[in-house]
């Protein structure tokens, strides 16, 4: 069986529900760490898991350059080595996944 196509909005919602952050959040101006890590997790999911551009990545959460968006990819992969930050991240990933594999109505109703 294929794996579903994930899209970034997965991958936004993946995030909130295991952080609690949410979509609106992940693609605000705030620079709480609270905030910025889950959607930095939510960045690096999107280009991990979708065929998105940096830059409609960058465009898709708040306007934000590619640049950012390497940014946070960089420092997901370092904060990965933490067992915990590690496992936040394989939910997340876990979850975005299953998102694109639930029918419409249950995914966006």
């Amino acid at each position: 069986m294929a794996e579903p196509s994930v899209l970034i909005h997965h991958c936004k919602l993946a995030v909130a529900t295991e952080t609690g952050v949410s979509v609106a959040d992940q693609v605000g101006r705030s620079k709480l760490r609270r905030i910025v890590r889950p959607r930095q997790i939510a960045m690096a999911l999107a280009r991990e898991l979708t065929p998105q551009s940096r830059v409609r990545i960058g465009q898709l959460f708040g306007g934000r350059h590619a640049q950012v968006v390497d940014s946070a990819c960089d420092m997901v992969a370092h904060l990965r080595r933490q067992s915990a930050f590690d496992q936040l991240y394989r939910r997340c990933r876990a979850r975005a996944i299953a998102e694109a594999a639930a029918p419409q109505a249950l995914a966006h109703g």
